[in-house]
């Protein structure tokens, strides 16, 4: 594998962590290569832009359980404390020049700079608007506040940087750090990271090339296809001003119908709905969200996503079967009626919640002399999810 780095350590360290992998079960393609720049590690591929070839897989015995490790921060270095009697040597090796390839990229001081829920507790009008729009998003940035500064520090980096995966062996699903699976960053339309064997019994974890960018050798890994730039920031602090990602995830939203009842729409995770769909719905399996009755007349769905994608107004529809879940014997006309109003009102909610946001943001811009790249992100956002919902609401001519 190709190291081009502009630091010599960097290199030393990745060609250490290289010749670990492929001694212990991994494997890489021969058009594979990492880039060094500053803090970046990029991951490159001089495959054809059409190939689908495995790039890069991981064994298993190389995925690092970071619980497996008691680490703390000695200034701006991430170092080993201690480690449990059972993490094995090549597992403490692997741990060691990953730990040292970060720390020699400064990638610890780039996390405390552009991660919002280290700010959180500031109480800053901004922060606190931001984290409105992912509930448990939040309730994450409130726990790191209760934390000693230096573990906040440890598990909100390693939260960006893991991967969570049951182990041959486990019960449940650790979170592992993947040595090189790491540095690919991160496009809506890539394939996700793969599990490579049984599902009871995983073997490697792996990525195929896929550039996504005309011209360009770096290779790309979806990071979450039920994500949109918001989620991306939040879980992973950064966000493309080109994002393509065909979908805004609603912010929470509470439709009163009358005496049919309330839909609340909330904005955790985003888990589907797992029952039966209608023949004539079951291409909304992808985006009917999981739902329940919260009280009499009352049905609380997990998420929504507001789609630009489908041929059909996915949106509608979907809000169209949450309602009929309320009334089942609801009539055609006044179920069009309820749908059309619930749809202006999920739109009403995100429009207003993303400008207040860019004039969060512009205002602060306006109030100091120094970039920063919060507040910079938080305006890119909201331009991105404005625009998105911009295009939703001429495209399916929303008044």
């Amino acid at each position: 594998m190709l190291m081009n780095c502009n630091s010599p350590e960097i290199g030393n360290r990745l060609a250490a962590l290289a010749d670990l992998l492929l001694k212990n079960g991994s494997g890489f393609s021969d058009f594979l290569s990492v880039r060094q720049q500053g803090t970046d590690l990029t991951l490159l591929s001089a495959a054809e832009p059409a190939a689908v070839d495995l790039l890069l897989a991981v064994s298993t015995s190389c995925l690092v359980p970071i619980d497996d490790f008691e680490l703390r921060c000695e200034l701006n270095d991430l170092v080993i404390f201690a480690a449990k009697d059972h993490v094995t040597p090549l597992r403490m090796a692997l741990m060691e020049h990953q730990l040292a390839v970060f720390n020699l990229a400064g990638k610890l001081v780039s996390h405390r700079a552009i991660n919002p829920a280290f700010r959180y507790g500031e109480h800053d009008s901004l922060l606190q608007h931001l984290f409105l729009a992912r509930t448990q998003k939040r309730q994450f940035a409130s726990s790191l506040q209760a934390m000693a500064p230096g573990q906040r520090e440890i598990t909100a980096f390693f939260f960006t940087r893991t991967l969570k995966i049951l182990l041959p062996g486990e019960t449940t699903p650790s979170r592992v750090l993947m040595p090189f699976l790491d540095y690919c960053n991160h496009h809506p339309l890539a394939p996700p990271y793969m599990p490579l064997g049984p599902a009871d019994s995983i073997q490697a974890v792996g990525i195929v090339s896929a550039k996504m960018i005309t011209g360009s050798d770096e290779t790309f890994v979806s990071y979450g296809r039920d994500s949109d730039a918001l989620d991306i920031y939040l879980n992973y602090h950064f966000v493309m001003p080109d994002d393509a990602t065909p979908f805004v995830r609603s912010a929470p939203v509470t439709v009163d119908f009358g005496s049919l009842g309330s839909l609340d729409i909330e904005a955790g995770r985003p888990i589907n709905y797992a029952g039966p769909l209608d023949i004539e719905d079951q291409d909304l399996a992808h985006s009917m969200p999981a739902f329940e009755f919260s009280g009499p007349s009352r049905l609380r769905a997990a998420h929504l996503q507001i789609d630009l994608a489908g041929r059909t107004p996915v949106t509608r529809r979907v809000l169209a079967l949450l309602i009929r879940k309320l009334s089942n014997g609801i009539e055609t006309l006044q179920l069009e009626q309820l749908t059309r109003e619930a749809e202006r009102q999920v739109l009403a909610v995100n429009l207003n919640f993303y400008r207040t946001l860019l004039r969060l943001a512009n205002d602060r811009t306006r109030s100091t002399t120094k970039v920063d790249p919060v507040i910079s992100a938080c305006s890119v956002v909201a331009e991105v999810q404005l625009r998105k919902l911009a295009q939703y609401r001429d495209r399916w001519g929303i008044t």
